[in-house]
């Protein structure tokens, strides 16, 4: 799979299911060890492209008191996610 076809992946499992940590959406897409790991390089391009954002959860004790980074699609990125599933394949 490549880093387009990745980055599709995780807008349309975020526009679908909503909010989720990368450990979460690596679990929803089945993804594999070495496409776990391309898993960061598209949320990154994701938020730089201003598609997706990210925020920090509660702190959780089995972290050490660390939050979770969590990911939601921007407004820009549900227009991006509507017109991509409307357009003819």
């Amino acid at each position: 799979m490549n880093q387009a076809s990745l980055s599709y992946r995780v807008l349309d499992a975020l526009s679908v299911h909503g909010d989720d940590y990368a450990l979460g959406l690596t679990e929803r897409l089945k993804l594999g060890f070495f496409q776990r790991l391309r898993l960061y390089g598209a949320v990154t391009w994701l938020e730089d492209e201003r598609l997706i954002e990210s925020y920090n959860g509660p702190s959780l004790p089995a972290r050490g008191n660390r939050p979770r980074r969590y990911y939601r699609l921007t407004e820009f990125g549900r227009r991006v996610v509507a017109t991509m599933a409307a357009a003819p394949s």
